[in-house]
C-alpha cells in the first residue's frame, strides 16, 4: 500500500496507467491518481459499495498544492480541460478495457503538449 504522497512505479495495473507492458517495476514511469475536488476523490475511493466508511481503515482526505508545473491528463467531463469530452470518449473512458485505456495513457504522455 502506498502512502498518500507516493507515486507508483509498478504497472500497468489500473485504468490509466502509462507504464509500458509487461507489468513490472518501471523506474522511468510513475503514476499517482488524484482528484480536483473532495467529491470526486470520495466517489473514486468508495465506488465499490458506494458507502463512505469513516472508521474502518481510518481513511482521511488530504489536500495538496504543487510547487512546479505538472503535465496532467484531465479526465473530468465538466472541466475546461475536458479532454475526454472533446475526444468524444466520455463513455469509453469509464467502460473500455484497461488494455485500451492504458494504451491511451501511454500515447498521451508522449504527445507534445504545453504544460498547464
Amino acid at each position: 500500500m502506498l502512502a498518500w504522497n507516493e507515486f507508483r512505479y509498478y504497472g500497468p495495473v489500473l485504468q490509466f496507467d502509462p507504464h509500458p507492458e509487461p507489468p513490472g517495476q518501471h523506474t522511468a514511469q510513475a503514476v499517482c491518481y488524484g482528484a480536483s475536488t473532495p467529491d470526486a476523490a470520495l466517489a473514486e475511493a468508495f465506488q465499490g459499495d458506494r458507502t463512505i466508511e469513516r472508521i474502518r481503515g481510518r481513511p482521511y482526505l488530504t489536500g495538496l498544492a504543487f510547487m512546479r508545473a505538472l503535465r496532467l491528463l484531465d479526465l473530468a467531463v465538466d472541466s475546461s480541460g475536458a479532454w475526454a469530452t472533446r475526444a468524444g470518449g466520455t463513455f469509453a473512458i469509464s467502460t473500455a478495457p484497461h488494455a485500451i485505456t492504458q494504451r491511451w495513457a501511454r500515447v498521451w504522455q508522449h504527445l507534445d503538449r504545453p504544460q498547464r
